[in-house]
């Protein structure tokens, strides 16, 4: 990304975190549509950079980290698409079970919202995570990732340096870092504030 880039794109993520601090009773559904549109600004400096293409479909079937905030869009943009509400499964769920789940591999699976063609339903309202996640080297990593989950749910917990890739996500950068607390600070006033996974929200559809 090119620094003057960079730096205007900076400016309007604080500019909206500004806003929150604020203004605590902002809709958070209007501040994750902000936060996902500058996301949107982040990944068109990206795309070069990035092997990603329509129809992979290996990366949906990894853990995927939502906030009850990015459920409810999704739930809203689906009821609009498809005419239904789905039912989430907003239960209060430990960090400590969470974790443990994860740890046994629960989490890993086919998405919800992967359909029969490989292609995200919800593309449009995709989480976080998933806009943010992109591979860069070669999408061959990607497969033998998938396969990897095929065989043993836990094979790449535990061996995380066989499976490892290049990849960009909001641990590698301060813009993303920045636009992900703003998330999870508009989710806190619902006393849920930890991340729980996409098919815990949407566990049957």
């Amino acid at each position: 990304m090119f620094e003057n880039e960079r730096l205007e794109l900076l400016k309007k993520v604080i500019l909206l975190k500004n806003s929150i601090a604020a203004n605590p009773n902002i809709d958070d559904q209007e501040v994750l549509v902000s936060a996902y549109n500058l996301l949107d600004d982040y990944n068109e400096t990206i795309k070069d950079s990035s092997v990603c293409s329509k129809g992979c479909g290996y990366c949906c079937y990894i853990p995927v980290g939502i906030t009850y905030i990015e459920a409810r869009y999704i739930n809203d943009i689906n009821a609009v698409n498809k005419n239904q509400k789905i039912k989430i499964n907003n239960e209060k769920q430990e960090p400590d079970i969470a974790l443990r789940k994860y740890e046994e591999g629960e989490y890993y699976g086919k998405c919800p919202f992967l359909n029969d063609k490989n292609e995200c339903d919800i593309y449009n309202a995709r989480p976080f995570v998933c806009r943010t996640f992109h591979t860069t080297d070669d999408s061959s990593f990607c497969k033998r990732e998938f396969n990897a989950i095929l065989e043993n749910k836990k094979a790449i917990l535990e061996n995380p340096e066989k499976f490892t890739h290049s990849t960009i996500h909001e641990n590698c950068d301060y813009i993303l870092r920045l636009l992900h607390d703003i998330i999870l600070i508009s989710n806190q006033k619902y006393g849920n504030y930890f991340l729980k996974d996409i098919r815990e929200f949407f566990p049957i559809l």
